[in-house]
């Protein structure tokens, strides 16, 4: 996961390492079209996601 966000969203490691522990919990909060283009990467990298409305 911590590759797929650095390559996604152009994390540093810890940026990466924050947002994963983010998406662990609650979940990571950002417009629609953010948060879609986020979740379709992750998918491509076999990475289950949801996004909710």
């Amino acid at each position: 996961m911590l590759r797929a966000l650095r390559e996604i969203r152009g994390l540093s490691l810890v940026e990466a390492r924050l947002a994963a522990a983010e998406l662990s919990g609650a979940g990571l909060v950002g417009t629609y079209v953010e948060m879609a283009h986020l979740a379709e990467g992750l998918r491509r990298r076999s990475i289950a996601t949801a996004v909710a409305q």
